[in-house]
């Protein structure tokens, strides 16, 4: 299931560059991608906006890891 968010902030954005760099983006990638149930996530820093592929992940529980890792996303 391709599940898709707006994010309002991430972790990185707390930067003093205000950089939005590839290397944060592949962090966020990797850290989503890194828990169970997550195929596969996609980050577009300029749009803000994420693309996250789950199998067998409650979307609630994708809503709760985003914040476990800095994301506010709606």
């Amino acid at each position: 299931m391709l599940l898709e968010y707006d994010f309002t902030y991430l972790r990185c954005q707390s930067c003093t560059a205000r950089a939005y760099c590839s290397r944060c983006r592949v962090e966020v990638e990797e850290a989503l991608c890194a828990a169970d149930g997550i195929e596969r996530a996609e980050v577009d820093m300029e749009g803000k906006h994420l693309r996250i592929e789950v199998n067998g992940l409650d979307p609630l529980d994708v809503e709760e890891l985003l914040e476990d890792e800095g994301i506010f996303a709606g």
